[in-house]
């Protein structure tokens, strides 16, 4: 039979718990309702996690967890918000802490950092369980956890996704075949130079419509609800806006005119639109760095084997306005 002192110890050890619990939902939602500055600082994202590590040295250390590095030398500076970019992270790390505590006896943590197709990547790898396949495509939705009852949040991917997407970046998960899964972030590197004419664009006093008037864009894309969507964004920012179902109907409009933006679907017909990308650089050359590529689930095998062989800028469904506009802006600017 338990002592009076051991069920007070308990209960007591149950609030301060659950309180922790309360109090990191409350900081997660502060990064989402706090208003938005865009008081970015140029940042190296080596320094940025070495810095988050050792914060977590104690905690880490206390549950015999590894941490090794792969961080990349000579990776630019890239201009960040630098207390969300450590929210994400953060959350991101705190998950793979969870997971490897779980499984048990190998507690190993990787991060690797790297500088590719002008992306500041950061990798954070576990030796964990792994996660459910079908848990996947559901891990950013809000107050999703697969940890079980009392365990975890629900919102530490979504509040990373936020973040991340936020800064015109992509965050991604996908399970390892040594054990354990992988959250792969990429985000753009962009120079004090391109920051700044960025928040002049953004801070001018005219309608944002006046920004692209008159530029032509194109959107390609089979679903008629989705390009309208994105047609829907670039009026809003003074494209005129063309669009096209397949591939015939887009190379007879880039046989009429000329375009300042191309917006690529990769949802259907994988193959044959990396057969369309190639026709189109093979004929309009002036496009390369103009297209934009767009899905929904980017851990496909025919996604990123896309992603590799063109190197083109991307942006995941549902498209936010901010995330598409601020990408496009780094691409024309």
């Amino acid at each position: 039979m338990d002592s009076p002192l051991s069920t007070i110890t308990d209960k007591l050890l149950n609030i301060y718990n659950e309180s922790q619990k309360a109090a990191k939902i409350i900081r997660n939602l502060l990064v989402l309702i706090r208003p938005k500055k865009g008081e970015r600082t140029l940042q190296n994202i080596n320094n940025v996690i070495r810095q988050l590590i050792d914060s977590r040295a104690y905690e880490m250390k206390k549950n015999m967890i590894t941490v090794a590095f792969d961080l990349s030398h000579g990776i630019p500076g890239t201009m960040l918000e630098l207390e969300q970019i450590q929210v994400a992270l953060n959350n991101i790390l705190s998950n793979a802490e969870e997971a490897v505590i779980l499984a048990g006896e190998r507690r190993k943590i990787e991060i690797i950092t790297r500088h590719r197709r002008g992306n500041v990547e950061v990798v954070i790898e576990d030796s964990g369980q792994g996660i459910q396949q079908d848990y996947i495509k559901r891990v950013y939705e809000p107050f999703f956890t697969t940890r079980g009852r009392g365990r975890g949040t629900g919102l530490g991917l979504f509040v990373a996704y936020e973040i991340i997407t936020g800064h015109g970046g992509e965050i991604s998960l996908s399970n390892r075949t040594e054990g354990g899964t992988a959250v792969e972030v990429k985000i753009p590197v962009i120079s004090v130079q391109q920051w700044s004419e960025i928040k002049r664009q953004i801070d001018k006093p005219q309608a944002p419509s006046q920004d692209y008037k008159g530029a032509r864009a194109l959107v390609i894309d089979a679903d008629a609800a989705q390009t309208k969507a994105l047609s829907d964004i670039l009026v809003a920012e003074g494209f005129l806006c063309d669009t096209a179902t397949d591939s015939a109907g887009a190379l007879d409009a880039l046989k009429k005119g000329t375009y300042a933006l191309l917006l690529m679907d990769l949802d259907t017909a994988a193959r044959d639109n990396r057969r369309l990308y190639n026709s189109i650089i093979a004929e309009h050359d002036y496009l390369k760095d103009k297209i934009i590529a767009v899905s929904t689930d980017w851990g496909t095998i025919e996604a990123r084997f896309f992603l590799e062989v063109t190197g083109c800028p991307h942006v995941t469904r549902p498209v936010l306005h901010k995330t598409l506009v601020s990408l496009v802006r780094v691409m024309l600017t």
